[in-house]
């Protein structure tokens, strides 16, 4: 069992504040990690917010590698407070568990699953909206081996799907191949690249890529 990925991304613009009434049933801030609890279908569905405050943009920055012994080589700043969410989370990370997120949340998405997976919890779904890149290959990996469906996705010249940057010395990697969207931001003066990152874009993308769902 899973949810719709319009659904997925509906969830990832209700966690934005201020947190849409009535749609998640329990809501968390965890170490500055925003995240959303909903059963739906018998599927249960944890949504992380994204950038919203100087405490969060600090995390976007500090792209410092650091070592997980089980995850590999993440995101230093991507990392901080997961460990504290998953031992809140665990507990309802029962049955169909389906994960999404929006920007930093994909990040917050991504590395729940890897922890879901090497604790042996079986994800059922995991929609990425704009996903920077929040690992190395290994967690990558472990994804694709354990979570049953993932989904990234990227619209029009959205640069944040490019970090951090791979260079050589830091491969950097995606977590899954891109599904592309081409919704334009409003207005011809609102075509910079990251006007190309908004939710409400993402989620008008995904409705016109799913129009039955």
């Amino acid at each position: 069992m899973t949810i719709s990925q319009v659904k997925a991304v509906e969830f990832a613009q209700a966690i934005y504040a201020p947190i849409a009434p009535g749609v998640f049933s329990q809501t968390w801030c965890i170490e500055g990690v925003h995240v959303g609890y909903a059963l739906i279908d018998n599927c249960a569905s944890f949504t992380f917010a994204g950038s919203e405050g100087a405490g969060d943009w600090l995390r976007d920055f500090r792209a410092v590698p650091f070592k997980h012994p089980q995850l590999g080589i993440l995101h230093d700043g991507f990392w901080q407070g997961m460990d504290a969410v998953f031992a809140t989370l665990k507990p309802l990370l029962i049955g169909d568990v389906a994960i999404q997120g929006h920007s930093l949340g994909c990040a917050h998405a991504a590395i729940l699953a890897g922890l879901c997976a090497f604790a042996a919890i079986p994800v059922n779904q995991l929609c990425l909206f704009a996903p920077p890149r929040v690992s190395y290959s290994p967690l990558a990996e472990m994804i694709r081996g354990w979570v049953r469906n993932t989904y990234a996705y990227r619209n029009g010249m959205d640069p944040v799907p490019e970090v951090a940057l791979t260079l050589p010395c830091e491969p950097w990697t995606p977590i899954a191949k891109y599904i592309a969207l081409d919704e334009m931001p409003g207005g011809i003066e609102n075509i910079l690249p990251l006007d190309y990152h908004k939710v409400a874009l993402y989620r008008r993308g995904v409705k016109n890529l799913y129009p039955s769902a």
